[in-house]
């Protein structure tokens, strides 16, 4: 107990000699200098009891015990550690800065670059004068009558054109993505008056962690990077997650992004003389695809910027979805980053080291193939969209588009087969040059197409049938109704008299004579109908045309007005005459009494619609009638019962899509034998032929009847292809024969030869390789 006295008391007095000191000196120094605590402002000065120095010796021991607190507690350690943590991170990401800013969120322009130019011009130079060596042999050739040269050397032409251009192009596919990025941003962040492409990586950085504040709020321009981070929910352990899984993977994106540009840039004027000498498209494929996949990637990280500034900003705010759930932005920031990393190895990284693998043609051909797969799904699910939605245009192009699409993938397939000598355009060439030896040397066999015919998808339609009225009117009601209802108004007995053909040559002058005789309104013959109109006197003048020869081969009973005439055996109505007082007649005549209209619907439909429209809650439905396989209906509402039977008969029929052998042309001629032939008439009527696009489409009930006909047509014909010169090849034993520049009679027309020499070739390679 005494040593502990001792030492505290010794602890006592160092502290109050300490503040004695500190006290004094501070007198000191207000006295040197003529102030006192007064004058400089402090609050609490000394008085006559309590001298000033005295104060300040017990601020001084209050100082203390606040360190000597903090000590005890941890904090003093704490903020020492904090402090040394931001400044060992903020001295980490300084050299991070100067990458982030230039090419984080923009692309640098690659024709601005020192290096990249030089590098640039220098291929450039052995690229035009291989390029030009190239032409100059070519044009000989040419010249010299070898026609065949002629793609090529238009080729090689357009080649030293690209060379020259190309640094321009891909600077303008910068300046063109850069400009997209500041559009995007300026509509994303919300802030227009920024100039984003001035800002500093650090800044860049610390909108990340707090929002636009960071960039537009001069508050915390004197903050860096880990000072401000630090104070943010979390602390230090935020700063280190944001360090490591948030700027160094965007860092390492952007680094690599710039320097593939740069290389690409300035070695492309390498891999067009490759395009040229070796005919690989694939090259050019293989740079674009790298090229714009990696713009797309530095666009996609300045969304994923913007994206999360505006979050930041908003959460500042207390608005957006973060700050609604409680969850602080940073947290999805880096979670986000994992899943662009993710998207980024799929998307960029992977092609990349696939280009890699190939240089010469920087994966083109993979590149070719996965796009018309790609295209061949795409086409299909329009497809289906076009069937869910009943649009049968979209449905029809979207077939077309999935066989381009496969065309497509089947030339990235033949572009991989390709063997790394000389393409399948050399193979050609030599072929061509001496006439055929060297393809027979290396046992190229040719082969007709295995697959004549293939369904390559569907349509499905609705069609809706042509219903319309017949103009043939029936009154409903027996003969005794009809003359109580029309008797009073003015109709008279009457009867129309049918004679047979040959004998309305006699009746004109025979008319006139019976109507001296009986009356000039007793009677009128109508030629066009063949039909003798007579009022009243019936027998006597059937009669008197008896004995002139003119028999009458069908006499119709009923009742007249003005030229409105109504059967009453067939209770049907007759207009004779186009006339406004028939057409009134005739008007009466329905309103009185109950008048029906024959419907024309397809054939064998009449009972079922009957049926199916007794089931509906339509006024005039019960009303209609059905009579010997004929549908009647209200003649009031003819009109709407057109539209009504239309849309009941509507019918979902399913096109099939056939496609003829690729490069054939003999479908055009198939379908004119067709129709000359007159023997596939229905078949014909169900079909929709496509001759451009060689294919058709036709309604499934007729596929069978169709592959007969088809198999028949073409099983006695000849296959044979036509060279851009006009010979006609044929096959034999797996050789193509000179046939002449005649085509065999009952030929079949399959296009041109140098595709399928093309075919044959790549198929030849492929066998080889494998």
């Amino acid at each position: 107990m005494k040593k502990r006295y001792v030492v505290l008391c010794l602890l006592f007095f160092l502290v109050v000699g300490f503040g004695i000191q500190a006290a004094a000196s501070n007198a000191y120094a207000a006295a040197a200098t003529g102030q006192t605590s007064s004058d400089s402002g402090e609050s609490g000065g000394g008085s006559i009891l309590i001298p000033n120095w005295v104060e300040d010796v017990i601020n001084s021991v209050k100082n203390m015990t606040k360190s000597f607190e903090d000590l005890m507690s941890g904090q003093l350690i704490k903020d020492a550690i904090d402090g040394l943590v931001v400044k060992m991170v903020d001295e980490m990401l300084a050299p991070l800065f100067g990458a982030f800013g230039k090419s984080f969120l923009f692309t640098p322009r690659v024709a601005e670059i020192g290096l990249v130019y030089h590098t640039w011009s220098t291929f450039t130079i052995i690229g035009l004068v291989a390029i030009m060596a190239g032409v100059g042999v070519l044009a000989w050739k040419v010249i010299s009558g070898k026609k065949d040269m002629k793609k090529l050397l238009v080729g090689f032409i357009v080649s030293f054109f690209a060379i020259i251009f190309s640094l321009t192009i891909l600077n303008f596919l910068n300046v063109g993505v850069n400009w997209l990025t500041q559009s995007s941003l300026e509509g994303i962040v919300g802030e227009e008056k920024i100039d984003y492409q001035g800002l500093t990586g650090e800044e860049v950085l610390k909108a990340i962690i707090i929002g636009s504040d960071a960039i537009t709020d001069p508050a915390y321009a004197g903050q860096s990077l880990g000072e401000l981070t630090i104070q943010t929910e979390g602390g230090i352990f935020t700063l280190l997650i944001v360090c490591f899984f948030e700027i160094l993977p965007l860092f390492l994106v952007s680094v690599m992004k710039t320097l593939l540009l740069m290389i690409l840039a300035m070695f492309v004027a390498g891999w067009i003389s490759v395009t040229a000498y070796t005919g690989k498209l694939e090259t050019l494929v293989g740079f674009g695809n790298i090229y714009i996949r990696t713009l797309l990637v530095g666009l996609a990280c300045a969304l994923y910027w913007g994206i999360f500034v505006r979050s930041q900003t908003n959460y500042g705010s207390g608005m957006g979805l973060s700050s609604d759930i409680g969850v602080p932005p940073i947290v999805f920031g880096v979670l986000s980053v994992i899943a662009l990393l993710i998207g980024f190895y799929f998307f960029w990284i992977r092609p990349v080291w696939q280009a890699m693998l190939s240089p010469m043609t920087l994966g083109g051909a993979v590149t070719v193939e996965r796009a018309g797969q790609w295209g061949e799904r795409f086409s299909n699910g329009l497809n289906r969209t076009g069937k869910r939605l009943g649009m049968e245009g979209l449905q029809k192009r979207s077939l077309g588009w999935a066989e381009k699409s496969r065309q497509i993938s089947d030339v990235g397939q033949r572009m991989k087969q390709a063997a790394s000598g000389k393409g399948i355009m050399v193979d050609r060439l030599a072929s061509d040059l001496t006439l055929g030896t060297t393809e027979a040397l290396r046992g190229v066999n040719y082969e007709e197409p295995t697959e004549w015919m293939k369904e390559s998808g569907s349509v499905v339609v609705t069609e809706t049938p042509s219903i319309t009225a017949s103009g043939e009117q029936l009154i409903m009601s027996d003969a005794a109704h009809i003359r109580r209802e029309l008797t009073p108004k003015g109709f008279t007995s009457s009867a129309l008299v049918h004679f047979p053909p040959e004998q309305h040559a006699g009746m004109a002058s025979k008319v006139q004579t019976l109507q001296k005789k009986f009356g000039e309104h007793a009677l009128q013959w109508h030629a066009a109908s063949g039909q003798l109109f007579v009022k009243d006197q019936v027998d006597p003048i059937v009669k008197e045309l008896g004995n002139h020869q003119l028999f009458a081969s069908k006499i119709h009973h009923g009742l007249a007005k003005d030229g409105a005439f109504v059967d009453l055996m067939q209770k049907k109505v007759t207009t004779l005459d186009q006339t406004k007082s028939a057409k009134v007649a005739a008007d009466a005549i329905h309103k009185a009494l109950p008048s029906y209209e024959r419907m024309q619907v397809p054939a064998g439909k009449s009972e079922q619609l009957h049926k199916h429209l007794q089931e509906q809650p339509i006024s005039w439905a019960k009303d209609v009638q059905l009579r010997d396989d004929e549908l009647w209906v209200p003649a009031k509402h003819a009109a709407e019962a057109q539209k009504v039977l239309a849309d009941m008969s509507k019918e979902t029929v399913r096109q099939v899509r056939y496609d003829m052998p690729k490069g054939s042309s003999f479908l055009e001629g198939m379908i004119n034998d067709w129709k000359k032939s007159g023997t596939h008439t229905t078949l014909l009527s169900g079909m929709q032929v496509e001759v451009g696009g060689n294919h058709l489409l036709l309604k499934e009930e007729y596929s069978e009847a169709f592959a007969k006909a088809y198999e028949a047509y073409r099983k006695d014909r000849t296959p044979f292809w036509r060279t851009r010169t006009g010979t006609i090849k044929v096959i034999k034993d797996g050789v193509p024969v000179d046939y002449g520049r005649h085509a065999p009679v009952n030929g079949l027309d399959m296009g041109s030869f140098e595709k399928l020499q093309q075919d044959m070739l790549t198929q030849h390679r492929a066998g080889g390789e494998a």
